[in-house]
C-alpha cells in the first residue's frame, strides 16, 4: 500500500447515509473513538495515519449476511492476511480455516448470529480522510475484523468525524 498520503476527494457529511463496502469491526473494540493514536494502533494504521481525520460510520437497517462478508481474523492480519504488512504475505484468515477443513460458511454464519446494528457492539467503519498509508502490526491490542464483499456494500450512516 502507498504511503503517499493521498486525501479523499469525496468527503463524508455528519448524518448522512452512505454505502460501503471493506473492512468494519464492533463498536466497543474500538476504545476511544476521539483518540488518534488508540484508533491507529488497535486498527493496525501507521501512527500518524490519522492526522488529517477520520469519520466513524455505524451500520444501519441490518447486519450482513454470512455470504456478503469475509472473516478477517484480527487487525494484526493487514488484508486478513497474517504478516499483510509485510512483503511477503501469509495465507488470508479464510485460506487458514479452508486448509484446515473448517467449513467457512458456516463460521461466518457462527459470526454473523452475533453482529448488531444497534447498542455498544453495534457494527462500526472506521474511514481516515488520508486514504492511502501504510499498515502495520497493531501492539498489543489487535481486534477483530471482517471484509464486506466490494459487490456487498451496507448501508452506514456517518456518526461523527473527529481531528486531533
Amino acid at each position: 500500500m502507498s504511503s503517499s498520503g493521498s486525501t479523499s476527494p469525496d468527503a463524508l457529511a455528519v448524518g448522512v447515509p452512505v454505502q460501503r463496502a471493506g473492512y468494519f469491526t464492533k463498536r466497543h473494540c474500538l476504545g476511544d473513538l476521539a483518540n488518534a493514536a488508540e484508533l491507529e494502533r488497535r486498527i493496525g494504521f501507521a501512527p500518524g495515519r490519522l492526522t488529517a481525520g477520520w469519520y466513524v460510520l455505524f451500520m444501519v437497517d441490518r447486519p450482513p449476511t454470512a455470504r456478503e462478508f469475509e472473516l478477517g481474523g484480527y487487525t494484526h492480519f493487514s488484508g486478513s492476511r497474517q504478516r499483510g504488512h509485510t512483503a511477503s504475505p501469509g495465507e488470508s484468515a479464510e485460506e487458514w480455516l479452508h486448509a484446515h477443513a473448517i467449513d467457512i460458511l458456516r463460521q461466518r454464519e457462527k459470526v454473523a448470529a452475533n453482529f448488531t446494528v444497534t447498542g455498544p457492539e453495534r457494527l462500526t467503519k472506521i474511514v481516515p480522510v488520508t486514504r492511502t498509508g501504510v499498515y502495520w502490526h497493531p501492539q498489543p491490542n489487535p481486534i477483530p475484523q471482517w471484509r464486506l464483499f466490494d459487490e456487498s456494500p451496507m448501508r452506514f450512516v456517518v456518526h461523527a468525524f473527529h481531528k486531533p
